[in-house]
């Protein structure tokens, strides 16, 4: 006898499985109902969260109508040598432990509570935290500064630097302009941050503390060469000042002590002295021209940081949709219901199809 499935019998089996399904109708209405009253408790009952944006400009701080300064200050060697702003510098820096480790000792503001340890609790990463057992003791952030925190706080920055990255909670986007012809998509210089969490206090002062840090950081890593430039002119032209003060106190006494001598052996240091105060006001007219231009090299490669859009109270909250998840519960364990249902019948041994 030839074993096999021929297409009477597999017509016949559907038409029974089908009435078997029509006659559990009931049941899979209870399923129904089950799934949709789940959708709406979750949707009525979940916590939103906050999302808070922050959008800035960057710029070089150069500018085109300064041409000649800029070629005199570089004849003089105190030309602009810092590098120019790119959008993927600061798409790093926003994501570096500097800058989020910073950021997460700040203070929240009117409070004394350390924006990362109201990150811990928000996202519940207290067992992430204490999972080493170092971390035992920890009671949150104390230090004011990264470069002044313990072992414990270095751990808790890390699991929180690694959250940050692993979330997607906290983007970082670059606006581009489209595309043309002759090129892709060009930056507009525009950085947009986006921070959600179900503390709405901590959603706006982290994007608020993140850019802060970041102006701060960048511009003082950018213009540390320059700085040092103008710094060093200006305490150059401090001494030559109080040396040439000096000189010329010197050359007025000399001046005093030589009146009345007729010979020229006598004349002889308030004529050294004049000369030194000569060259001490040549010397002090030159290095304040210096200083003045480095003072210009700073100026101009200062990089220029706006605000566009800053997150004010309320923030937008992000809710679960109750129709959306009410039909997707629904459905669901409509789904579920039919699928247990069906696998009781195949494992009947009089509905198997052989």
């Amino acid at each position: 006898m030839e074993r096999g499935v021929n297409i009477a019998s597999l017509n016949s089996w559907v038409k029974k499985y089908l009435k078997y399904i029509q006659q559990k109708a009931r049941i899979l209405l209870v399923f129904a109902a089950l799934g949709l009253s789940l959708g709406l408790f979750y949707s009525i009952t979940y916590k939103p969260y906050y999302v808070s944006q922050l959008s800035f400009i960057i710029n070089d701080g150069k500018s085109g109508n300064v041409n000649a300064l800029s070629a005199i200050a570089g004849q003089l060697g105190i030309g602009g040598s810092g590098p120019t702003v790119t959008d993927d510098r600061i798409l790093f820096l926003l994501s570096t432990k500097k800058v989020i480790g910073e950021v997460c000792l700040k203070k929240i503001n009117g409070t004394n509570d350390a924006i990362g340890d109201r990150f811990i609790s928000a996202f519940r990463l207290e067992s992430l935290i204490y999972s080493d057992t170092f971390m035992q003791g920890f009671k949150g952030f104390t230090s004011s500064q990264m470069s002044e925190i313990n072992h414990q706080e270095s751990f808790a920055i890390d699991q929180i630097v690694g959250f940050i990255k692993l979330s997607n909670r906290f983007k970082i986007e670059s606006v581009k302009r489209k595309a043309n012809s002759l090129y892709g998509n060009q930056s507009n210089g525009i950085i947009a941050l986006y921070f959600e969490s179900r503390d709405e206090v901590l959603s706006k002062e982290f994007v608020n503390a993140i850019y802060l840090e970041l102006t701060a950081f960048y511009s003082e890593a950018v213009l540390r060469n320059l700085q040092n430039n103008y710094d060093l002119l200006s305490n150059r032209a401090d001494s030559i000042r109080n040396l040439l003060f000096e000189t010329e106190n010197r050359s007025a006494q000399a001046s005093d002590d030589a009146y009345n001598v007729f010979r020229f052996r006598g004349k002889i240091s308030e004529m050294r002295l004049r000369k030194e105060v000569e060259m001490l006001n040549v010397l002090y007219v030159e290095v304040l021209k210096n200083r003045e231009f480095a003072k210009f090299s700073l100026d101009q490669e200062r990089p220029l940081f706006q605000v566009v859009d800053e997150p004010i109270l309320p923030l937008e909250k992000k809710l679960k949709s109750i129709p959306v998840f009410a039909i997707l519960g629904s459905l669901a364990f409509t789904m579920l219901g039919a699928f247990g249902l069906s696998m009781i019948y195949l494992f009947k041994k009089e509905n198997r199809i052989l």
